[in-house]
């Protein structure tokens, strides 16, 4: 696995002792037990529009505003409002979901 293909938290331990390389492990699993429960926004934005004062005020029930966005293209889903995949949406009984396609890159 190359630098790009690791997680947030893999480290090459490939120098180091079985004992050392446990404990590494088990600093790891606490590190994310503590934070496990920490809430994070998700967001997936359809699409934006620009458009003047005039035309926002023209708006009304059945106005249809245009957005940048392709039918074809993915979206961009945000954890704590930084993009973190490109995502395509499902419908999911009564409900959208999402399925995610690729994680991004720093």
């Amino acid at each position: 696995m190359n630098e790009k293909e690791k997680g947030p938290f893999e480290t090459d331990l490939s120098g180091e002792t079985k004992e050392n390389v446990e404990k590494v492990e088990e600093n790891i699993e606490k590190k994310l037990e503590k934070i496990s429960d920490i809430p994070v926004k998700l967001k997936v934005e359809i699409g934006s529009k620009s458009m003047s004062i005039k035309e926002f005020l023209s708006l009304g029930k059945g106005s249809i505003i245009p957005l940048d966005k392709k039918i074809d293209e993915p979206l961009i889903l945000t954890v704590n409002d930084v993009p973190f995949a490109e995502v395509e949406v499902l419908i999911l009984d009564t409900n959208f979901g999402i399925r995610i396609l690729k994680i991004l890159e720093k």
